[in-house]
């Protein structure tokens, strides 16, 4: 008769030395393999992540530029739209009429100098800062640049004054015949 233990026993197979080398080699070479393609998930996991960032930064940049330029665009049309403005407040230049009628020449800070312009004497200092600045702004737009006109004075040589009243009437202001005034910015 035979025992309940001794059925179906088998004796432990005892692997040679060289199976155990085999399998020992198996294994380092599995593991090698694992740590492989670990790395080579983890350095296409970071390439991936570079290529979304540069096409992040990128997007950033389209749209920073997007935005610079449509700021750009707004303040051109703010310009254009405040020299629309200045222009039809400035009232027409009279005929030639009368030698009491002031003429004025404007020589602008680069040495060039604006075409003579003649106002009535019941025109205040602050229309012929407004012509001045409309043909210095629209000078800086056909030279293709910004029309920012900074704080400027007008004064004259010859007295030597400065006419920052701009209230004043031209006759108040002793503008009178032909004169030349010289822009000066503050």
């Amino acid at each position: 008769n035979v025992s309940p233990r001794g059925v179906g026993r088998q004796a432990p197979v005892i692997a040679s030395p060289g199976t155990l080398e085999a399998r020992r080699v198996r294994e380092e070479q599995d593991q090698a393999f694992e740590e492989s393609l670990a790395m080579d998930r983890a350095r296409e996991e970071s390439q991936r992540a570079e290529e979304i960032r540069a096409a992040n930064e990128m997007a950033e940049e389209a749209a920073r530029v997007r935005s610079e330029e449509q700021a750009a665009e707004e303040k051109r049309i703010k310009a254009q739209r405040d020299l629309d403005r200045l222009r039809a407040s400035l009232p027409a230049e009279p005929p030639a009429e009368g030698s009491e009628m002031p003429v004025v020449v404007v020589r602008l800070p680069d040495g060039s100098r604006l075409q003579p312009r003649r106002f009535l004497p019941t025109n205040r200092v602050q229309e012929l800062y407004d012509f001045v600045h409309l043909q210095m702004a629209e000078k800086l737009l056909a030279d293709g640049k910004e029309p920012e006109i900074g704080t400027f004075h007008l004064a004259s040589n010859m007295p030597v004054r400065t006419f920052k009243e701009k209230q004043l009437t031209l006759e108040e202001a002793d503008l009178k015949g032909q004169t030349l005034l010289m822009v000066q910015f503050a």
